[in-house]
């Protein structure tokens, strides 16, 4: 767990620290505490170097030892309702639209646990999924196939790479900054990696917006967005 591996790294730079668990921890895959549900299972890991260097720190040999990894690619598959390559205007939800002009007067009472219940339980069977689909690949020559077959002249090959080359750099500029201790703002800021970081950060742009640098299709830029749903933001916001 994330307490135990703090702890641990912690204890081997000097530090004394006691880890108090409330509830052992069960061989299942879901444990229920007070009627809530947790997952224990498998789960995605996207940065596997963060971990391997946590167990490093531990004095853990290798993290391969006590954790099976499997790579999922395809990553994704995102689908399509009309054929993206017509790229019609992209549409953001205004999360203001729920005014009170457009509110109805009376609201309807929420409904018991029960009803809730009942109501899942009659939901209609799984529609037929779309036609169009992109697989998002970790593999870059399978990647821009995939971009070549769902976007047709879109010249995705050179937008794609300009993307890979110039947002590594971001990555490498911005990382080491999001791994080191701020308990000096000043200090910090003077700090030449921090003064090297400064073009990376991109100032008052959001995700959707840089991504227009590399794909002029916005169903393109959709497909790179959506990582952002983790932050639980929408692309033109985050």
């Amino acid at each position: 767990s994330i307490s135990s591996a703090a702890s641990d790294v912690y204890k081997r730079q000097g530090g004394r620290c006691s880890l108090v668990k409330l509830q052992t921890p069960s061989s299942s895959d879901n444990d229920v505490v007070d009627t809530y549900n947790f997952d224990s299972g498998p789960t995605i890991l996207i940065m596997k170097y963060i971990l391997e260097e946590i167990f490093q720190q531990c004095g853990k040999r290798n993290v391969n030892d006590y954790v099976k990894f499997e790579k999922v690619n395809p990553m994704y598959r995102l689908y399509f309702h009309e054929d993206p390559s017509l790229n019609k205007q992209y549409q953001q939800r205004n999360v203001d639209d729920d005014d009170d002009e457009n509110r109805s007067e009376k609201e309807e009472p929420s409904d018991s646990l029960d009803q809730k219940s009942e109501k899942i339980d009659e939901r209609p069977p799984k529609q037929k999924l779309p036609d169009y689909f992109i697989d998002m690949s970790s593999t870059p020559e399978k990647m821009k196939e995939e971009l070549e077959r769902v976007f047709p002249g879109e010249n995705t090959d050179q937008g794609y790479e300009k993307f890979k080359s110039r947002e590594k750099a971001r990555y490498e500029a911005l990382m080491p900054l999001l791994q080191r201790e701020w308990s000096s703002l000043w200090r910090s800021l003077l700090d030449i990696q921090a003064v090297y970081a400064l073009p990376h950060i991109g100032l008052f742009r959001s995700l959707f917006s840089v991504l227009g640098d590399y794909f002029l299709n916005e169903n393109i830029r959709l497909c790179f967005t959506f990582q952002a749903k983790y932050l639980g933001m929408a692309p033109t916001t985050c």
